[in-house]
């Protein structure tokens, strides 16, 4: 640490007494700094609301990590839209904190234009807004005018939703969208069809109005899970997909897309098919077709769970980077862990050898459940020829690789995967737990040297530490 940020007991002792705000004689420390100190304790709330009290440097600081990701929820007090905008009435300070916002809306048809124009009002006034998440929303619809006619059934051309929002997105650099419904059009009443045998050729079809033309939309990173488009008569995500591409700044080459496999591989198959060559990187996560959510917080994986499932992008030859995800618990042990783990391990590899051989980066990121435990690691070495086994197929099947990374001691499961159903999972804290991030580290890294000796060799293995 630098002298200038050393801590001097400077202060009067009379002054003990007085509420932390009111000190005045305290050595400053430098806004980076105390910056730094608190962004390790983001999302622990008391904390920062307690940092809030030193002073007004310490205020600052921690209402900017307190508030980097803020959730609406509309349904539940407190957290309404209104309690919202109160939120950024309250200082002018407020709005540039807030780098993620998420939605989580209600399915209320009566609420759903008015939604849209909620989020409206926050895109435009969040200058510092990076991320938007989308969860459980639901879009539309808007009347169309229409006409019974012999023709082609209605196609998505225009999503007035969706249009208006992105007008706003200046600086939006990911777009979430989570179990997401939109009703594309919705018909003007008809009068009622001849009876007839002719009735049965007659078909209703949209006249859409006028295409918008396309918005600077700068989006890098779209991720979705369950989303769904509603037609008068079927469901498309396709053509969502496809106005998601018309509405971005041509070209959108250098995109990012990830999917945590929520209703199995189609929709990232829509996706790709959408964007086709823009696509630079993939994200996916096999958790949801290894196990059921809700084992990995009761500790136990059941040995009928088997969800088959095959995904293949090998024709994408534009995909240079590769991110999976391999999930570890504490609150497993023995045999429940090894099953969990030998169906993680499985299931990445089928992505990756259905992955096109194009790929220079691959990225594995070792997310947990719990604390790092010990036994964590002798779970894992149970399953070392497995692990032998995808590291000699990786040299084979890559021969582009430059890089295979793994990333440690990321901490994003709750955060990945909330809202839980049965509400916030808890993990005690075992005395026998290894509570510093840089011993995790050391001994995830010494582990995957033994499994992954190849691709160490060569060079390839890479390790660093998640920022999560």
């Amino acid at each position: 640490m630098s002298p200038q940020y050393v801590w001097k007991n400077t202060a009067n002792p009379t002054s003990m007494n007085r509420i932390p705000s009111e000190i005045r004689n305290v050595q400053r420390f430098a806004p980076e700094l105390i910056g730094l100190v608190l962004s390790h304790t983001h999302g622990d709330i008391a904390t920062l609301k307690a940092c809030s009290l030193v002073c007004s440097a310490w205020a600052s600081e921690a209402r900017r990590v307190l508030l980097r990701k803020v959730v609406v929820r509309p349904a539940m007090p407190s957290h309404t839209w209104n309690d919202f905008f109160q939120l950024l009435s309250a200082s002018h300070e407020v709005a540039g904190y807030i780098r993620r916002l998420t939605f989580c809306g209600p399915d209320k048809i009566a609420e759903q234009q008015a939604q849209t124009d909620h989020l409206s009002e926050a895109l435009e006034r969040l200058p510092s807004l990076t991320e938007l998440c989308i969860k459980n929303g639901m879009f539309g619809p808007f009347e169309r005018s229409s006409k019974a006619v012999s023709g082609a059934d209605c196609q998505v051309n225009d999503l007035a939703p969706f249009h208006q929002l992105f007008t706003h997105f200046d600086k939006v650099e990911t777009l979430v969208l989570h179990g997401m419904m939109a009703d594309v059009c919705q018909l003007e009443r008809l009068p009622r069809l001849a009876e007839g045998p002719m009735r049965q050729y007659v078909r209703v079809r949209v006249i859409p109005p006028e295409l918008p033309p396309p918005l600077a939309v700068c989006v890098g990173t779209i991720q979705a899970d369950r989303v769904r488009v509603v037609l008068p008569s079927n469901k498309h995500r396709k053509e969502f997909y496809q106005f998601l591409r018309r509405s971005f700044s041509p070209p959108a080459a250098g995109l990012s897309v990830s999917t945590r496999l929520v209703e199995g591989p189609d929709e990232l198959s829509e996706l790709l098919d959408a964007f086709d060559r823009d696509v630079r990187s993939v994200s996916i996560n096999v958790l949801l077709i290894s196990c059921d959510l809700d084992n990995i917080v009761a500790g136990r994986v059941k040995s009928g769970w088997n969800r088959r499932f095959y995904i293949s992008f090998k024709s994408f030859t534009s995909i240079r980077e590769l991110v999976l995800y391999f999930t570890t618990t504490s609150v497993m042990v023995g045999r429940h862990a090894v099953r969990l783990y030998r169906r993680n391990l499985a299931n990445n590899w089928s992505v990756l050898s259905n992955a096109p051989r194009s790929l220079t980066n691959i990225e594995l990121r070792f997310q947990r459940y719990g604390l790092h435990m010990p036994h964590v690691l002798d779970d894992l070495r149970v399953l070392e020829g497995v692990w032998g086994a995808v590291d000699e197929r990786t040299i084979q099947r890559f021969p582009h690789l430059e890089a295979f990374t793994c990333i440690l001691c990321d901490e994003g499961f709750i955060d990945h995967f909330s809202p839980f159903k049965y509400g916030e999972p808890f993990v005690p804290a075992p005395e026998s737990s290894v509570t510093s991030r840089q011993q995790e580290f050391d001994d995830y890294a010494a582990l995957l040297r033994g499994f992954l000796p190849r691709l160490h060799e060569r060079g390839l293995l890479r390790f660093e530490m998640s920022d999560v």
